[in-house]
C-alpha cells in the first residue's frame, strides 16, 4: 500500500491520449492514494489519423470524449481541452499564461508533463507541451504558487519509478477507451504491459512507470537553459 499522497496533480499532455498512454498507471495509482487529478489536453489530437477516418472537426470532439471516457477508468472526472492547434502547439505567451492561470487556481502539488529535453522525442508537439509547461511553473512562481514537484514523463533519465502493478490493468482499459486510435498502433496492450515490466525490472518492481522528477528549482534551472 503506498503513503496518501496529498494535494492536487496537474497532468498536462499535448494531445488527449499521451498521460493515459505514459503514466495511466501511475495517475491511477496516486488517485487510490488520495490525490486529486486534474487532466489538462493543450490540443484535441484533430490533426491525427483515425479509424474510421472523419474530418478534423469531429475527430477532435470525438477524442475529448474518448479522454474523458479513459480519465474516468483512471479515476479522473476533472478534464480539460484547451484546444490549441494540433500539429502546430508552440511555447506562445498565450498558451504560458493560461497555464500559469491554471496553476494558480489549482495550486498543484505536483505537476506532469512531456519532457522537453528527450533526445528520443520525435513528436514536436510534446517537446512543445514540455516547454510550454515548464515556464509556466516558473511563471507561476512569480504570482505567489510554487510547484514543489514537476514530474517528466518519456524521459531519458528517470530518476522515479511508480509501483504500477496494482494499477495497470486499469491503464489498459483507459487506453481501450481512445477508440478513434485502436488500430493505429501506437500502444497495444501486450507492449504496455511489457514496457511496464521491463521498467520494473530496473526498479526492482513487478511493473513500474518511471519519471524524471524535478524540484521547482531544478525546473526553474532547465527552462533557462531551453
Amino acid at each position: 500500500m503506498s503513503a496518501p499522497l496529498d494535494g492536487t496533480v496537474l497532468v498536462v499532455q499535448a494531445h488527449p491520449d499521451d498521460a493515459d498512454i505514459s503514466s495511466g498507471a501511475s495517475i491511477a495509482r496516486w488517485r487510490l492514494d488520495g490525490a486529486r487529478v486534474v487532466y489538462v489536453s493543450c490540443t484535441s489530437g484533430e490533426a491525427g489519423e483515425s479509424d474510421p477516418p472523419v474530418t478534423p472537426a469531429e475527430l477532435g470532439r470525438l477524442r475529448e470524449e474518448e479522454s474523458v471516457d479513459a480519465a474516468r477508468v483512471l479515476g479522473v472526472t476533472d478534464v480539460r481541452f484547451l484546444r490549441y492547434l494540433d500539429g502546430g502547439l508552440t511555447d506562445t505567451p498565450e498558451l504560458r499564461a493560461e497555464l500559469a492561470e491554471l496553476m494558480l487556481e489549482l495550486r498543484p502539488t505536483r505537476v506532469v508533463t512531456h519532457d522537453p529535453t528527450a533526445k528520443g522525442e520525435g513528436h514536436s508537439d510534446h517537446l512543445a507541451a514540455g516547454r510550454v509547461v515548464t515556464a509556466a511553473v516558473v511563471a507561476a512562481s512569480e504570482g505567489g504558487v510554487r510547484v514543489p514537484e514537476v514530474w517528466l514523463f518519456r524521459s531519458d533519465a528517470p530518476n522515479r519509478a511508480v509501483d504500477v502493478s496494482e494499477t495497470l490493468d486499469r491503464k489498459l482499459s483507459a487506453v481501450e477507451q481512445h477508440r478513434t486510435q485502436r488500430s493505429m498502433g501506437e500502444a497495444p496492450p501486450e507492449a504496455i504491459r511489457s514496457w511496464a515490466v521491463r521498467n520494473g525490472e530496473q526498479w526492482g518492481l513487478a511493473a513500474a512507470e518511471t519519471f524524471r522528477a524535478l524540484s521547482f528549482d531544478e525546473c526553474d534551472e532547465m527552462v533557462g537553459a531551453l
